[in-house]
């Protein structure tokens, strides 16, 4: 297998920039907290940045996200004054702490956007309210639309949720900046991973939002993603710190080219992205007595888990994936045609 040729272009880079955060959310992704230290400095940030669109002009985007990257300000106008000089659009993933009156969060705004935020993303709910309220996200909203700045505030979403995004949806402060484009508020799927005694499940402490459950893995191949520990992930779903599989390796040691283009050896990967992780399952349950209808409604990072995360079912896949491989081969092949930048 070529993986020179099998490549699709990346087109976004996605950098974890510190585990520290304002919140200590129960379900947090990356069990983040003010108890966290780890973080990446703005000289190393800068030189993955610079490194990502040297090795990949196809990349256009680029996402800080944590942890709360609010947390290192100075740093954080420096950082977005850098990416946008270089071509980059810029969107910061952000709980608003920091917007405790609409003056100080239009202040702020302000400063990110004279040197290049194009876009914010507010995460809320009832896990995140219990440390930043709901008036943070309205004066944080408001300062973003109100200096065009694109504005996308994803909501947890479960059945036993309080707060949905009804309230937001309905607010007459906001209406008029939905209507025209300038604010999306999206239902995320709020995963629950503990019980009520406090007690991990299936994986410990992931919570992120929605990604249907059926289809090809649009994530994988599409984002450079990197965390505080230099580490190189193939997506930054919900398990990619959970499942060594998608861990791609230390950027201490290899070049981001190397890790991103060593993907493209891997068969599983490819399925992945082609097929999706559930259809993997049910291609598993012919080798197994094993009843796979509950993982038709959960999250597609889940069902990813389980085939990642169980070692029987990687060696059925082992075994068996010859069966499947010219024909997922050719889908995606034409996946790539079609991705390809001329």
């Amino acid at each position: 297998m070529n993986n020179e040729i099998l490549y699709i272009p990346p087109v976004s880079l996605c950098i974890l920039t510190t585990y520290k955060c304002t919140s200590s959310c129960e379900n947090c992704c990356f069990q983040c907290s003010p108890n966290r230290n780890e973080k990446l400095t703005i000289s190393e940030i800068k030189f993955y940045i610079k490194e990502t669109i040297c090795s990949f002009y196809s990349v256009k985007l680029l996402i800080l996200s944590g942890g709360e990257s609010f947390l290192l300000m100075n740093e954080l106008e420096e950082i977005v004054n850098f990416a946008s000089r270089l071509g980059l659009k810029v969107r910061i993933v952000t709980n608003a702490f920091w917007a405790s009156s609409y003056k100080k969060a239009f202040q702020i705004v302000n400063q990110l956007k004279k040197v290049g935020l194009s876009e914010i993303n507010y995460s809320t709910g009832d896990d995140h309210q219990k440390f930043v309220p709901i008036n943070n996200i309205l004066n944080g909203i408001i300062a973003a639309v109100e200096q065009n700045i694109n504005v996308v505030v994803n909501v947890e979403s479960s059945d036993d949720r309080n707060f949905n995004s009804k309230f937001l949806k309905e607010h007459s402060m906001l209406i008029p900046y939905i209507k025209i484009g300038k604010l999306r508020i999206l239902n995320g799927i709020w995963v629950q991973f503990k019980n009520k005694n406090n007690k991990d499940t299936e994986i410990p402490g992931i919570s992120r939002f929605v990604m249907p459950c059926y289809g090809g893995y649009s994530n994988l191949f599409s984002t450079i993603a990197i965390d505080p520990d230099h580490r190189m992930l193939a997506c930054c779903g919900l398990i990619s710190k959970y499942s060594k599989y998608l861990d791609l390796g230390n950027l201490k040691t290899h070049s981001i080219k190397e890790l991103y283009l060593n993907q493209f050896k891997d068969f599983l990967k490819i399925w992945i992205a082609t097929e999706g992780p559930y259809e993997i399952l049910n291609y598993i349950s012919q080798f197994t007595s094993e009843d796979y209808k509950i993982y038709k409604s959960m999250h597609i990072c889940q069902v990813c888990n389980k085939v990642l995360n169980t070692p029987r079912y990687i060696n059925i896949l082992r075994k068996e994936y010859k069966k499947v491989y010219s024909n997922v081969m050719f889908k995606y092949i034409m996946k790539v045609k079609e991705t390809k930048i001329d």
